[in-house]
């Protein structure tokens, strides 16, 4: 038997990530969702691009590919345009 897919309903809000104080970890946190859930809720969506954007602003794009483990090619299509 399999366990079933989790929903959207199970993923936290926008401010409970949002909380998370370290870049770093609210990007992993956020890149995790997006791998389980498959699609992330606009508000999530919007607060990984401004976190990308934040980490992009001190760190090159193959280190923020790294560190949140999506590619340097989706990280610069998420963060083209620069802050919004």
């Amino acid at each position: 038997m399999t366990s079933p897919a989790p929903t959207l309903a199970a993923a936290p809000s926008a401010d409970e990530v949002a909380a998370v104080e370290c870049p770093v970890e609210r990007a992993q946190l956020l890149s995790q969702l997006a791998r389980t859930f498959g699609t992330l809720p606009s508000a999530l969506a919007v607060l990984r691009r401004e976190t990308l954007l934040e980490l992009r602003a001190t760190r090159p794009v193959s280190v923020v590919a790294q560190l949140t483990g999506v590619s340097p090619g989706r990280i610069s299509q998420m963060t083209a345009g620069g802050a919004s």
